[in-house]
Order: structure tokens, then sequence, then C-alpha cells
């Protein structure tokens, strides 16, 4: 069926996109965004890995004392509190229970100050020393972290405690670096069930009219390959502390859906203004998406974050306000592209609670509205976000991301239909990851085991998306599967 000499099939393709999951052009494009903006699931765990490999395997630190100090380490007296602590003041088995439920809890200031206080009376408990100067890490104290992991080093360690020791020295050595550079490359597969994101029920509708029969639902695997390269100048400063640039690439070569091969140019500079209890964090934002080989959309936007502890060391709030452009190119694919360009702002306000070591939420709620050159591709959304962080022992982590967005659009779109479109996107999606150094590996075993791959990340990622519109044109669901190696370097 044609209309004006473009068939429907071409046509619906071109007006089939405006929102982040509303055809596979722009689907293609958020996917691109989305893990570029997020890194992966892997590139968290690397960031995450020193302080838990010591806090969650390494350290069991071992206490003599009373049959009451034992009980208590070992958890027989159930939660130790603060009044325990004052009804036995020199046991240093009770201030070691108490310090680690003040770790379990996030509160690692009182558990510093616990640490502490053991020390002066036991300064020959390594293990605890140990410990204490990883909860100095924590809180970010590194040159005191440093003097103990040094003093650390003249005593008769195990070697186990002897390479944390070291790696947590060279950690700090690098962090306190002016200039700062890490590249982070991830590459693996993705399958989707529906990657050219066909209506669920294989209805279009043209002129409100149904019509049926137009192509069909078709699965894909992908190839994927993503680069980020991050630099960060540590100024010195008490107030501007830090200047920052971060580009990324990101590649991903369709097996059958070429016309939705993505390449996307990501990059990020702006700097940290701490003012004591907030950080200040203004950013401007570039990014640049190519479908196949055509240049697809451009964005520019500039984003001011305050971030700040409220409450306890657990808890980060934040807030963020975006404002920007984005510009689209028509192509012989998609040759109403630009009828999606326009400005936009947006308002996203959330934080991340560390529930324990293992445990940590992060939510937010967006507020965007986007507008467009024609009303029915502007519209008005809100999103609500969630990832629960699972950590397990030896850096193996698990991840469970949901979302539901509601998208309400400005005008008809006379071409489909009369009615005003509304969309409600939903998604859950499931990752396991862990280090090649986790597979069970003894340590003896592990020497053979190459130094680069030690760190290399391996994840694998199922997720389930849900657009459920009132015009069947925009109405589908998506299967993905994903695995990816992911390699962390710091310079």
């Amino acid at each position: 069926m044609a209309l004006g000499g473009v068939s429907v099939g071409t046509a619906w393709a071109g007006k089939h996109g405006a929102g982040t999951s509303l055809s596979g052009a722009t689907f293609a494009a958020a996917l691109a965004l989305g893990m570029l903006g997020l890194g992966t699931a892997s590139g968290l765990a690397q960031q995450r890995s020193e302080p838990a490999k010591v806090q969650q395997q390494q350290i069991q630190p071992s206490v003599e004392g009373s049959g009451r100090a034992s009980g208590a380490a070992g958890g027989g007296l159930g939660a130790i509190t603060f009044d325990d602590v004052l009804a036995s003041p020199d046991d240093a088995a009770v201030n070691l229970a108490y310090a680690q439920e003040m770790i379990r809890t996030g509160r690692f200031d009182i558990a510093a100050a616990t640490l502490e206080r053991i020390l002066i009376l036991h300064p020959e408990l390594d293990r605890v020393r140990l410990l204490y100067a990883v909860v100095l890490y924590r809180l970010d104290n590194l040159d005191e972290a440093r003097a103990e992991f040094e003093l650390l080093r003249k005593r008769d360690l195990s070697r186990r405690e002897a390479a944390e020791v070291a790696r947590y020295v060279e950690t700090i050595d690098k962090r306190q670096q002016r200039h700062k550079t890490s590249l982070t490359v991830s590459t693996g597969l993705h399958f989707d069930s529906n990657r050219n994101v066909f209506p669920k029920d294989g209805v279009f509708k043209v002129l409100d009219v149904p019509v049926s029969g137009i192509g069909e639902r078709r699965s894909d695997l992908g190839l994927l390959a993503i680069g980020t390269l991050d630099y960060r100048y540590d100024t010195h400063l008490q107030r501007a502390r830090e200047v920052f640039v971060s580009g990324s690439v990101f590649v991903d070569r369709q097996d059958d859906q070429r016309q939705l091969d993505t390449f996307a140019i990501l990059l990020d500079t702006g700097f940290v203004y701490d003012t004591g209890s907030t950080q200040i964090i203004p950013k401007l934002h570039l990014d640049k998406i190519v479908l196949d080989t055509d240049s697809y959309a451009d964005d520019v936007a500039g984003i001011l974050r305050l971030q700040r502890r409220l409450f306890s060391p657990s808890f980060l709030a934040f807030a963020e306000l975006e404002g920007g452009y984005n510009y689209y190119h028509n192509s012989d694919a998609y040759p109403f592209a630009s009828e999606q360009e326009g400005p936009y702002y947006a308002l996203k306000v959330g934080g991340s609670y560390a529930f324990s070591r293992q445990f940590q939420l992060e939510a937010f709620y967006r507020y965007r509205n986007k507008d467009a050159d024609l009303d029915y591709e502007a519209y008005d959304s809100h999103l609500v976000s969630g990832r629960l962080t699972y950590v397990l022992p030896r850096n193996i982590f698990m991840l469970l991301d949901a979302s539901l967005e509601l998208q309400d659009y400005d005008g008809a779109d006379p071409f489909i239909s009369s009615r005003v479109r509304e969309d409600t996107d939903w998604m859950v999606g499931l990752t396991y990851g862990f280090p090649l150094s986790a597979l069970g590996w003894s340590q003896a075993e592990l020497d053979p085991l190459p130094e680069p791959l030690r760190d290399v990340i391996f994840s694998i990622s199922g997720s389930y998306a849900r657009s459920n519109s009132n015009i069947p044109n925009f109405d589908y669901e998506n299967w993905r599967a994903q695995a990816l190696f992911t390699k962390r370097v710091d310079f």
C-alpha cells in the first residue's frame, strides 16, 4: 500500500519515533545513550572492587578475649549497642563488634572512632588496624588511611593481607594524583526478540484505518563495543576541587537489521565545586548518533547537578536540572526524523542509600518536557527508575533494574490517527557479573592466570521492555539478552 508515492512501511518507519523507545531508530539511539550515560554494570563492579574485596571477605579480624568477647564478635550476643560498649569500654571484641555493626549500617565515622579506641589499647592488632585503614579510606581520609597502611607494611602480615595493603596504597597513590585518567572498554553480544519494535498485534493505523500485513517482527543479534576515556584534574583547591572531561564511543553492529547499526559519540565536561556540605557540578553534554551510515541525531545540553549526604554517610541525595536542544537529520531510511527537532528541559531528583555493605538502592524521578517542530512529536514525560545492587563475596554482583515512564503527547498525528498519543513504558532487568578471578580458583591456582585478566568483569543480563500505547503503531514488547566483557585501566 502506498500513499503519495511513499510506502506505508517506509512512512511508518519514519514517523514511528519521538520518545525513548518508539521506533527502531529511536530505540537504537536511546539504547546507545543509555549505555553510555550509565556505563556498564561491570564498570560499577570495578569501581567498587577495592573496598568490597577487603570489607566482604578479606577482613575477618580475630581478637583474643573472654568468652563474652568471642560470643559478641561471632554474633552470639546479637547486635552490639553503644550501651554494651559503655559497659565494657576496654573489651576489644565488644568494641570491634560494635564497629562492624556501624560499618554494616554505613556509619563509618563512628566505626572509625571505635576502631581507633581499640588500637590505642591494643596497637598490636594488625587486622583491626587493617579494618581501620579501610574505613578511613571509605571516609575519603586518604592521608590518614595511607599512614595506617604504611604501618601495616612493616608488620608480619599474611600473603593475602600484604597484597591488600599494597593494593590500597597503590589505589591511594592514584587517587591523590592531580592528573587521573582511566580507560574502560566493553565488548560483547546482545539479542533482541523485537529489534525493529514491531507492534505487538501486528496492526498499524493509517488515517485512522487499521492496516495489517505490513512487515513482521524481527529478532536480531548485535555485536557491541563500548569505550570510555575519562580524565580528571585535581585542582587542590578547597572549593573548586576537580575539572573533568569524559568521552565515550558506542558501536552496535546488527546481524540482520543493518539500518539500525548504531555509532554514537558522547562527550561530557565540567567541574566539581564543593561547598563543604554540597557538591555543585555544572556540566556540558554533547552527543552524536549515526544510524547505518547516516547522521540521525545530535544533542547539546547544559546540566546542573547538586548532591550531598543527608542524615548519614549512607544516603546521597541529588537534584539535577537539564536543558538542551535535539537536532535530527532526515535520511532515506528516516525521511521524517527532523519533525522531532526542538528544545527540551528536564528535572531529576533522587538518591542512593547503602543499607549495608552488600545492598544499595538507587532511585530517581524525572520530569521531561520535549518541544518539537510538530505537536505530535512534542510530549511531557514522567519517569521513575530504580536499581538494587547486591554485592556478594569475591566481587560477584547482581543488579535489579526497573523503570516506569508515562508520556503524553501535545497533539495528534493526522497521518496516523485523530487520537492524541499516550504511552506507558516499563522495563525490568536483571544483571549478574563477576571478575574472572572469582571463577572458583584458589589463591594458589590463581597465580597462572595472567595479571591483565584478573580484573576483567564478565556480566550477563536479561530484560523485558513493554510499551503500552493507545495507538497500536507504538504498542510493542521486546526481550533482550546481553553478555559483556569489561576491562578498566587506570593511568
